[in-house]
């Protein structure tokens, strides 16, 4: 019902996942497309169509996050479609424009319409870390292959690099900070996926520009 709005597929490629505008996440079986397995359905409110969604890997369990306004929430998939929810939905106080999950499964990072990054921890389920603050809300992250680096841009038309170990939040360090067109926001960030050093951004201005992070320019 009017439209679907968001789709994923997992990286083992055994679900993919559908969203529209009813706050309903359908999720299909790869071997029978047209074989509905189950529905995953938020509490019914007004405005809280799910916007993005995404799979993550921890361990030997798949997960699907979903953001919903304000609300990511998160299902542990299981054999014979077993969904589970895990643990209470990551609140924040503003809707959620982007996420992305780590490479090993446990970081989520996410922007909100607010103008401060959130880290949260996937293992506890507990906001780990708050980057600093951006002049406008938060646009695209990214993480590279690796977890250890990440990016941040903005309606600002900024774009921030962060570099850590990828365990303790404590060691995150800015390496970088790139502009397009100011007031122009950008649209995406990605980090080239042999070489952490090259970042891909994108923009408003009608531009696409690759930045030597290790350089900074």
């Amino acid at each position: 019902e009017g439209g679907v709005h968001a789709l994923e597929i997992s990286k083992d490629g055994r679900w993919i996942v559908t969203s529209d505008w009813t706050d309903a996440a359908r999720v299909y079986s790869r071997t029978d497309l047209m074989k509905q397995l189950s529905n995953v359905l938020l509490d019914p409110a007004p405005g809280r169509a799910i916007k993005q969604l995404s799979f993550t890997q921890r361990g030997e369990r798949t997960y699907l996050l979903a953001a919903a306004n304000r609300d990511i929430f998160v299902w542990g998939m299981a054999e014979g479609c077993a969904f589970s929810i895990d643990g209470a939905p990551l609140g924040h106080s503003k809707t959620i424009t982007t996420f992305e999950c780590s490479p090993n499964g446990r970081w989520l990072l996410v922007g909100t319409k607010g103008k401060v990054p959130f880290l949260w921890d996937l293992e506890s389920m507990t906001l780990a870390h708050e980057l600093p603050s951006h002049e406008r809300r938060i646009s695209a992250v990214a993480f590279t292959k690796d977890g250890d680096r990440f990016a941040i841009g903005d309606w600002y038309s900024v774009v921030r690099v962060y570099d850590w170990d990828g365990e303790n939040p404590s060691t995150i360090s800015q390496k970088a900070e790139f502009h397009h067109e100011q007031g122009k926001h950008i649209t995406d960030v990605e980090f080239h996926p042999q070489s952490p050093a090259i970042l891909l951004t994108s923009s408003k201005d009608c531009t696409a520009r690759l930045w030597d992070v290790e350089m900074n320019e």
